[in-house]
């Protein structure tokens, strides 16, 4: 990601990497010295060698602009020839609808997304930033990266315990530079308990703000949460103030529970809805007038009552 805030010059970066364990253990924040910010970068690994998918593919790469994969073990050792940022290994058989999702992992939850960041599980996106702090005075970034479209709206959720109690002050969500809403315009100063702010985005406007933001030939989203007003990062003294957010939604359906997303089942009127789930699967509209005859089979489509004198005419 080049991707930058004109008014930023720093941001930790919380990232995660995968122990021996298995686990995900959070990275502190690294400052890098007239390097401006360090983007958020969630944990990748879709060949679950334990290396971040930037380091498979390279030993010149980030996963985040304080954490350099020219130190990691194996790095490199990953081919991706049609340059869409993904490990050539991981270019799934098993992707019907060509998402970059294996199949299972877009209609089954479970063991797809240990992690629970940046991946998909039961055909639900999800990524959370991890705790951002301090807050105030300057935007902070969360760069998701390569992201599924989504198929059903897109909700982001806020919490924060930060000085947003004077009423000027208050937070702009940004999607790759487009506002997409504002939170905590009523809001508490340094709660213990965080306050909460959420914003729908529908799926044709995350699709087309994420659409290949970098070039990539994927899907990319930078969040940003912008401070407005006089907001003093220093304001809630030992207990620091923060703020977080995640993203979730839908990237898949499958409304007849088989081992496929709906996208990749019949469709034979292509009215959108699967022949499986379709109660008029030849029929586009299913049922025009209502009467719960699908028009195929419907003597006075447009009718209903279809005859009420019964002189057989509609």
């Amino acid at each position: 990601m080049t991707w930058r805030h004109s008014s930023l010059n720093f941001l930790g970066i919380v990232a995660a990497i995968v122990a021996a364990t298995g686990q995900a253990q959070a990275i502190e924040p690294v400052p890098i010295e007239g390097e401006g910010i360090c983007l958020i970068i969630p944990w990748r690994d879709c060949n679950a060698n334990l290396i971040h998918d930037n380091c498979d593919l390279s030993c010149f790469r980030t996963f985040g602009k304080c954490k350099s994969c020219n130190n990691v073990p194996g790095c490199g050792q990953s081919v991706d020839a049609n340059g869409n940022n993904i490990p050539d290994e991981c270019e799934l058989a098993n992707d019907c609808n060509a998402n970059g999702i294996d199949d299972d992992c877009d209609v089954n939850a479970a063991s797809c997304c240990p992690s629970g960041d940046g991946m998909v599980c039961g055909g639900t996106f999800v990524a959370d930033s991890g705790q951002i702090s301090p807050f105030g005075a300057l935007s902070s970034l969360y760069d998701i990266g390569p992201v599924p479209f989504a198929v059903g709206q897109v909700t982001i959720n806020v919490q924060a315990s930060a000085d947003l109690d004077a009423t000027d002050e208050f937070v702009i969500v940004i999607i790759n530079g487009t506002q997409v809403g504002n939170v905590f315009v009523t809001a508490n100063l340094c709660p213990a308990t965080p306050d909460e702010g959420v914003v729908h985005v529908s799926a044709s406007l995350w699709n087309q703000l994420v659409n290949d933001f970098d070039g990539d030939n994927a899907g990319d989203a930078v969040l940003e949460v912008c401070p407005v007003g006089d907001v003093d990062p220093s304001a809630c003294g030992a207990s620091a103030s923060f703020i977080q957010f995640d993203v979730e939604y839908l990237t898949a359906q499958n409304c007849n529970g088989n081992t496929l997303p709906d996208s990749c089942d019949p469709d034979g009127d292509g009215d959108g809805v699967i022949d499986d789930c379709d109660p008029c699967p030849l029929d586009n509209p299913d049922d025009t007038d209502g009467d719960g005859v699908c028009d195929d089979v419907d003597p006075c489509p447009l009718d209903n009552p279809d005859d009420t004198d019964g002189d057989g005419v509609c």
